[in-house]
């Protein structure tokens, strides 16, 4: 690892779509025979609590010198950067001895590090210990709480800690004395801590989509991670900060700017009691400035540490103030848009022809559709299908289906390909996306396809969120996460011109990046990757936060025999459960193809409602493309 720090700009891994074409790091391994990542379960945004803040490791309770700097990757947090010279936590000084104190010279960039095996500590007497521990740099906190993938190669690292008031029986308490020297001056913040500890909380903040009106405008979430201070205004106070200093680079390009001139007046976003709304004083805004787009955003990112009332003051007068449920239907993730996963209708194709999983009725845009259906899709108003079919060459194409009248109207896409994806309606808006061997293509009613494929890039697979505003896309090299545009009158752009890798889990965890053939989105930010098991001859998927930093270990996930053709996921509701793994169903590359479903860490295999509509004597039709409403 490098002997300097890594600017702000250094360590995004950002990659230019577009025009430029699609540039992709090559994935850092891990050493031959490096053990799989420990991450801990890594929670998704709201598995905190108001009620269960707990505090930051304290070097007192450390029981060993191993104990100490696992603690100590433990510590770093925000940096005091509002005086001309930024003062670092005490809870990471009060890790050093006071000479490590006066002599070493920290930064105040903090690098986000996973631990790679066991530390290894060896005695050095009298009173130091030498802790051996293998660290891997995959990304760098801002000073807005979001991670930008940094992905680094291994390195081995040695503290020197140092045993002090040395107690009758050997023990003691324990300081560092020494920091690695291969890792600059930067503070270091392991994955496993900002996964899972209880002062350290995953928050979604919630930025207005360009392309909506004045009634309702979609909301895209952005993953951030809040250290929570114990006191509620000044937790509240860190997200409205969050949302006011904007979206990330690689969302710049798809989210509306904040009205002119607004920030927040005074030191905090305040409650008078636990009865009051939430106050948010806002500098002077002129009187004819739509507020609504904001309160949707502050509503939605200070869910769910704060799913109470908002107010939005300026110049001590109230502006506008929001009501119980009020801005809920600006996210096209929740209700009434989605319904929960416990309720969501669930489809297949079924003898050539699309199925209910569920046993109802079947939409009736579906009536009149082609023959020898292969996947589909259908709209969430189900007013709309995409349609891929078998053609006479043994070849796939695409139709569309309007729903007119009673029945579907079917257009072809003049689309053909010797393979092609499940296509996917996008939230809010009259287009389809489909894969089309490696080439991307978007889609309207009235058949008309235009490739928005990235120039030079082969894409195996991709999923769009949930909500319509972000798009991750499965490479030859590995997913990368990008944002989707929309036109002011909604219909949807092209892809984003800036993207962020989430290759980093791959370094460790299980899977061969190179090998991924499949994604899908189980929470609003995290996703499922199918792919190859490292070193062996099976399969399975992994579950990873989108900016990379966490992987699932608690996954469960099967080992199977074939590769992935496809993922479909159908993540909760934002407002209900954010931290619970959505279903996912899927199908395998096998002659005949094989469909499971993956529910609270149990796989089943799917099987097709009855009656089986085969016919007499044939052998049975399998259920293959399993699906949700998009």
């Amino acid at each position: 690892m490098a002997e300097r720090a890594f600017g702000r700009r250094e360590a995004l891994r950002g990659l230019l779509l577009g025009a430029a074409g699609l540039a992709l790091p090559a994935a850092c391994g891990v050493p031959s025979g490096g053990p799989p990542l420990i991450d801990g379960p890594g929670p998704s945004a709201g598995v905190t609590g108001p009620d269960s803040v707990g505090a930051p490791p304290d070097p007192n309770d450390a029981r060993s010198p191993v104990d100490l700097v696992t603690s100590y990757l433990a510590a770093a947090g925000p940096v005091d950067t509002s005086g001309a010279h930024p003062q670092i936590p005490d809870r990471v000084k009060k890790f050093l001895t006071d000479d490590a104190q006066r002599d070493m010279q920290l930064g105040t960039s903090i690098a986000v590090v996973r631990v790679h095996g066991t530390p290894t500590p060896v005695e050095n007497p009298p009173d130091f210990t030498l802790v051996t521990i293998d660290l891997q740099q995959v990304g760098q906190l801002d000073e807005q709480g979001w991670v930008e993938p940094a992905v680094l190669p291994v390195t081995s690292c040695q503290f020197q800690v140092k045993t002090i008031n040395r107690d009758e029986n050997g023990g003691g308490q324990y300081r560092i004395n020494q920091l690695p020297q291969g890792l600059g001056s930067q503070l270091l913040l392991s994955t496993e801590a900002l996964g899972s500890k209880p002062y350290i909380m995953p928050v979604s903040i919630y930025f207005a989509r360009l392309g909506g009106d004045r009634t309702v405008v979609p909301v895209v979430p952005d993953l951030r991670y809040l250290w929570l201070s114990g006191q509620d205004n000044k937790d509240y106070t860190a997200i409205v900060k969050y949302l006011l200093n904007g979206p990330p680079n690689w969302l710049q390009q798809a989210v509306a700017p904040l009205p002119n001139g607004v920030g927040l007046k005074g030191p905090f976003a305040t409650r008078a009691n636990d009865n009051a709304p939430l106050v948010v004083p806002l500098d002077t805004l002129p009187q004819s400035t739509d507020l609504h787009p904001l309160m949707a955003q502050l509503v939605w990112s200070l869910m769910p540490r704060y799913p109470g009332a908002v107010v939005l003051q300026s110049n001590s007068q109230t502006r506008l103030a929001s009501k119980q449920g009020q801005y809920l239907d600006w996210n096209l993730a929740d209700a009434p848009h989605r319904v929960p996963a416990r309720v969501a209708e669930e489809y297949c194709v079924l003898g050539g022809a699309v199925q209910s999983l569920s046993g109802g009725s079947l939409p009736q845009v579906l009536n009149g559709a082609p023959a020898k259906v292969v996947s589909a899709a259908l709209s969430r108003d189900t007013t709309l299908a995409a349609l891929v079919h078998e053609t006479a060459q043994h070849r796939r194409t695409l139709s569309i289906g309007q729903l007119i009248g009673d029945r579907g109207q079917y257009q072809p896409t003049g689309l053909t390909a010797a393979k092609m994806s499940r296509p996917v309606w996008l939230p809010g808006a009259q287009q389809a996306l489909v894969l089309a061997d490696t080439k991307l293509y978007a889609v309207k009613p009235d058949g008309s396809a235009q490739d928005i494929s990235p120039n030079n890039g082969v894409i195996r697979a991709f999923a769009v969120s949930p909500e319509g505003g972000r798009i991750v896309l499965v490479t030859s090299a590995g997913p990368v996460l990008t944002s989707l545009t929309y036109t002011g009158t909604g219909e949807f752009a092209g892809l984003g011109s800036a993207s962020v890798s989430v290759l980093s889990p791959f370094d460790c965890a299980e899977l061969d990046p190179r090998t991924l053939t499949a994604v899908a989105w189980s929470r609003m930010e995290w996703v499922v990757l199918g792919g190859r098991l490292r070193d062996e001859n099976s399969y399975s998927f992994v579950e990873v936060t989108v900016d990379g930093a966490l992987v699932n270990t608690n996954l469960n996930a099967p080992r199977l025999g074939s590769p992935f053709t496809m993922l479909v996921g159908y993540p909760p509701l934002p407002s209900e459960s954010p931290s619970t793994m959505g279903k996912i169903m899927g199908q395998l590359d096998t002659n005949p193809p094989y469909t499971f479903q993956y529910v609270n860490g149990q796989k089943e295999t799917l099987t097709p409602p009855a009656p089986d509509p085969s016919a007499s004597g044939a052998p049975p039709a399998r259920l293959t493309a399993p699906f949700f409403l998009d």
